[in-house]
């Protein structure tokens, strides 16, 4: 059987939009590592590994993505969305 993985890298300047303006943050390289139908993601300075996070579906993966591209971290976790209080059922009277 074949070895499906495949890796990539983004490299990124990041900037942080603070309160008080905008600071360069240093450059670092994102390494994308697919596998099947997970995805994990190694943070990257002067090639030394500096975070890890755990394999996560594709899905999820280019929400981490699109944070990184936009100059922020990845989410830690991510919520499902709650039942909105508009929709909770009736209660009995």
């Amino acid at each position: 059987m074949e070895d499906s993985k495949t890796t990539q890298s983004i490299t990124t300047t990041g900037i942080d939009i603070q309160a008080d303006g905008a600071k360069e943050t240093p450059k670092s390289t994102w390494m994308i590592e697919t596998d099947g139908n997970k995805t994990t993601l190694t943070r990257l300075r002067n090639n030394r590994v500096i975070e890890n996070y755990p394999p996560v579906s594709t899905a999820i993966a280019s929400i981490y993505i699109q944070a990184i591209i936009q100059g922020y971290q990845p989410p830690r976790h991510l919520s499902h969305l709650e039942t909105p209080s508009d929709q909770t059922p009736p209660k009995d009277q």
